[in-house]
Parts: C-alpha cells; structure tokens; sequence
C-alpha cells in the first residue's frame, strides 16, 4: 500500500500534470513570457493543486521553467 503522503518527484508524472495545467492557462503562460515572475506562482500552485498537493513544487517549478522557457 503506497503512503497517501508521498511526494511526487518523477519528472515524467508531473510533467503530465504541468500539461494538462498548461493547456487551460494561456493567460498565465502569456504573462510569464511578458516578465510578470508571480504568474509561474500561480502556474506552480496550478500544478500542485492538479496533483492534489502530491507533487514536489520545486520539481514543478524547475520543471515548468524548462517548459515555458521552451516554448515559442
């Protein structure tokens, strides 16, 4: 029986979860891209919110980065 209190922190599970987030927050992503650093805050507690607190915020956070900072 897996612990209810584990931590995600396998990048490829939370990176489900960062785009299922990312697919319904153009505006937060829009504003990221624009300089505004609280709108990856929100996209980070997005993401925890999406995993149901299980996911580790600064893997959400480092890998979310690598996301947006990828995308055109």
């Amino acid at each position: 029986m897996k612990n209810r209190y584990e931590i995600i922190k396998d990048e490829k599970t939370i990176k489900s979860f960062i785009f299922s987030v990312l697919e319904c927050a153009s505006k937060d992503i829009m504003d990221y891209k624009m300089g505004k650093e609280e709108a990856l805050d929100i996209l980070v507690s997005k993401v925890f919110k999406e995993s149901k607190g299980k996911a580790d915020p600064k893997v959400i956070r480092k890998i979310l980065k690598k996301v947006l900072n990828s995308k055109n």
